[in-house]
């Protein structure tokens, strides 16, 4: 089984480059490891011109953009099994497989990683994002304040080193879907618990937080029984 693992797609999210440097130290003929934006890790900002995660399949003339046709290409032009995306959030959930599809791969993949919650992204926020360019491959894992360590990122390496075969397994964990943003103004984001049911917002935030975005205050999701299709998901965000 081949894997593709890619960290620094946001220049201020580092903690990724530790699992790669896992993986690579180990020499391991299967797995490629991608540094996504090294121009805004060494300048530690998040972009320069573009949030290179919002920049795949779009006609631009940004730095970002220009990463992300390059990797795009990388991707069909070199088969994977599987695709990894790391990524960290300010914000308190734990650890998090973010997917734009929900099939056995992606179920596998969470599964295996010891993530907490599958969470899925609607297709308004993955047409441009790097797993919704193979989104039935595609987790990004996603990591909150306090989820990161030496012995986390050896683990995980580790764990993605010994990937093998889709297995039909008995997963119990819970599956999100995001179905709006939440104002930046809310009163109650800063004492916000993320995945856990907020009664005034109807709803389960999801990387939210006072510092986690500019502009808005994070997602809002709705919690998914098991015979609930990804299809079925309504997004009323901007």
């Amino acid at each position: 089984m081949k894997t593709y693992v890619i960290a620094g797609v946001h220049g201020d999210e580092v903690f990724g480059l530790k699992i790669i440097g896992a993986i690579d130290r180990s020499s391991n003929q299967n797995i490629t490891t991608v540094v996504g934006h090294a121009e805004a890790i060494a300048k530690k900002r998040r972009f320069i011109e573009s949030d290179l995660n919002r920049s795949f399949e779009l006609k631009s003339h940004t730095i970002e953009s220009r990463i992300a046709k390059s990797i795009s290409d990388n991707l069909r032009n070199n088969l994977h099994d599987y695709i990894i995306d790391i990524h960290t959030s300010r914000s308190n959930v734990k650890s998090v497989a973010i997917v734009a599809k929900l099939n056995d791969t992606t179920i596998y993949l969470a599964h295996m990683l010891e993530t907490d919650a599958i969470v899925i992204m609607p297709p308004q926020l993955t047409s441009t994002s790097l797993i919704g360019c193979q989104p039935e491959k595609s987790i990004s894992l996603e990591y909150g304040a306090g989820q990161r360590s030496d012995k986390l990122a050896i683990k995980t390496a580790e764990v993605i080193m010994s990937l093998g075969d889709i297995q039909e397994i008995k997963h119990d964990l819970p599956i999100y879907a995001v179905i709006s943003r939440i104002p930046k103004d809310y009163e109650g984001l800063s004492g916000i618990k993320n995945l856990e049911y907020d009664v005034t917002l109807n709803g389960y935030p999801f990387l939210a937080g006072v510092d986690t975005y500019p502009d808005f205050g994070g997602f809002l999701a709705k919690k998914l029984n098991k015979n609930t299709s990804d299809n079925n998901i309504v997004y009323n965000g901007e």
